[in-house]
């Protein structure tokens, strides 16, 4: 089964989300960027693992926010696209 993540970093929230195939939700976090998008992500990965099983590999990520790019190369997103395209 194939597990994807996706991470939007803007200036105020940095939200991340884990779906599966069909698309559900298996686990997600929403915590404040103050400023510090990299801190955020870091942090949200942290929080996001814990609430997965042990064995869930994620296979693709994408980003989108003010931070899409930064985001993108942190974690070696396969899709990076701005608010307007992720709507």
């Amino acid at each position: 089964m194939n597990i994807y993540l996706g991470i939007d970093v803007g200036s105020i929230s940095t939200n991340l989300a884990v779906i599966d195939e069909e698309k559900k939700v298996l686990a997600w976090e929403y915590l404040l960027t103050g400023g510090r998008p990299i801190e955020a992500v870091q942090r949200g990965l942290k929080e996001i693992e814990k609430k997965l099983p042990s064995q869930v590999e994620i296979s693709g990520g994408g980003s989108t926010g003010s931070a899409r790019h930064l985001t993108g190369i942190l974690i070696g997103a396969e899709t990076v696209k701005s608010e307007i395209i992720a709507h």
